[in-house]
This record gives structure tokens, C-alpha cells and sequence, in this order.
């Protein structure tokens, strides 16, 4: 008798444990869901979350995510520890674009810490591994493409800085990323005095499909 209640009893606490851990893992979903809408929101969320409970893919996503919020937040920080256990997860388990996105945000890292050639090996890391993975990600892409255009201008090469604003704004397009577009032609704008013109009907033509989409 004894045994069997500790059988129903070990199974109970596998059934919570499973059933929390799912918790965690449809909360940590839904926040990246809401993450490009409502960031503070998901800051304050995860903020909210004990990290030491998670599962390692979940810690993996959890410490993913609170660098995805820190950075909508204008929140920046210095340590890459979080974000190394991250990249460390993903490679093992082949998430490409789960790394993608950890490599695009350790590479914003590297830029903060004057880490130039570090941050561009990272982006171009991501870039490779976004090509590789299944599932097309325009937004993400042309992010990727945007920094790599940045560190090429801080660094006077300003055919290769182009070449990049000009994929940036190619993925911007398709992922209807008004604010990302912006940003990318300001930049062109910056690189030589027909780069705002010069894609100006691109611009046009992205609110223009925006306006169809609502």
C-alpha cells in the first residue's frame, strides 16, 4: 500500500511539474508575441518570472526575450552572461532563429562595449544562420543587415554600408516595417545625398501597402 501511494504521489508531482513548465513555456510564447507592441509590458512580465525555476530551453527564451525588451526599452546593459547561455542553448539544440536573434543582440552588446570586429563576426554569424533556418524572417533580417550597414559607415566604408541599407530596406518592405524603413533611409541619407530620393518610391510604396493591409 505504502509503495503504490508513493507511486500516485511521484506521479502527481511530474504531472505539476510538466504542467507548470508548459506554463512557462506558453507565458514566455505569448510575451515575445507582444513584444514589438507592447514592450514595457513584457519587461514588467518577465521581470516577474524566477529564472532558477526554468528549464534550460526556457531560461534559454526567458534570458533571449529580457534582452529583446531591455533593447525596445532603451535599457542597456553590459553583461552578456545571460545571452552566452543562450547562444550555448540554441547551438546545441539547432534553433537557427532563436540563435539568429541571440547573435543580433550580442552583437548590440559588442557595439556598446567598442567591440567592432567582435559585433560584425556576431551579425554576420546571424545572418548566416537566418539563411539557414526554414522560416523566412524579414524583420529580423533586415535588423541584421541595418547594424552591419552602421558598422560599415562608422568605418568610412560607404559601398558596403549601402549594399546593407539597401537589403535592410528590401526586408523592411516585405516585413511592412514603417519605423525600421525610416531609420535605414535616414541612414542613406546620411551615406550620400541621393540615398533618400533614390528610395524614396520604396518608402512610398510600403505606406501605400500598409494602408491596403488595414
Amino acid at each position: 500500500m505504502y509503495k503504490f501511494l508513493l507511486l500516485i504521489f511521484n506521479l502527481l508531482l511530474f504531472i505539476s511539474c510538466q504542467t507548470t513548465r508548459n506554463d512557462y513555456a506558453s507565458q514566455l510564447l505569448k510575451l515575445d508575441e507582444a513584444m514589438e507592441r507592447q514592450p514595457e509590458y513584457v519587461l514588467d512580465s518577465l521581470e516577474k518570472i524566477d529564472a532558477t525555476h526554468l528549464q534550460k530551453a526556457e531560461k534559454a527564451y526567458y534570458f533571449l526575450l529580457h534582452a529583446a525588451a531591455n533593447d525596445k526599452n532603451l535599457i542597456y546593459t553590459s553583461q552578456d552572461s545571460t545571452l552566452l547561455f543562450s547562444k550555448k542553448y540554441y547551438e546545441s539544440a539547432l534553433d537557427r532563429h532563436n540563435l539568429a536573434r541571440t547573435l543580433y543582440y550580442l552583437s548590440k552588446l559588442s557595439q556598446r562595449q567598442n567591440k567592432k570586429e567582435v559585433a560584425y563576426d556576431l551579425l554576420k554569424q546571424a545572418e548566416l544562420n537566418l539563411k539557414k533556418d526554414a522560416q523566412p524572417s524579414p524583420h529580423l533580417e533586415g535588423l541584421i543587415y541595418y547594424q552591419l550597414a552602421r558598422l560599415q559607415n562608422n568605418q568610412s566604408n560607404l559601398p558596403e554600408a549601402e549594399h546593407y541599407l539597401e537589403k535592410a530596406l528590401q526586408n523592411f518592405l516585405i516585413a511592412r516595417d514603417t519605423i525600421s524603413a525610416v531609420h535605414a533611409l535616414k541612414l542613406l541619407s546620411q551615406i550620400y545625398p541621393g540615398g533618400w530620393s533614390v528610395c524614396l518610391p520604396g518608402y512610398i510604396k510600403l505606406r501605400e501597402n500598409r494602408r491596403v493591409k488595414h
